[in-house]
């Protein structure tokens, strides 16, 4: 994960900020890392952690990535959808998917 963090790229969304860093060999699988800045109880911080990993599944993306998303407060009372459409659009800023409509 610190690779990714010094040598990455961030993208902050709305709910999400992305950290995402294109790896040397492009036909491996994609990796993901997630953190939740939720100052709650771990049974909400995890349940974002799910969703994170849910949503960035339902993503799809490509091979080829190293991919950290860290969730802000917001991100606890989001629904699933918006959740979704935030982690898209911060994907895309990213690189990560350009092929996705």
């Amino acid at each position: 994960m610190h690779e990714v963090f010094a040598a990455g790229a961030r993208i902050r969304g709305d709910l999400v900020t992305v950290f995402v860093r294109k790896r040397a060999a492009g036909g491996l699988p994609t990796r993901l890392g997630v953190a939740a800045r939720v100052r709650r109880r771990a049974v909400v911080r995890n349940r974002v952690k799910r969703r994170l990993r849910a949503a960035f599944g339902d993503y799809r993306p490509g091979p080829g990535y190293d991919v950290v998303l860290r969730a802000d407060e917001r991100a606890a009372e989001c629904s699933y959808d918006d959740l979704m459409k935030g982690l898209a659009g911060a994907l895309r800023a990213a690189g990560v998917g350009e092929d996705k409509p």
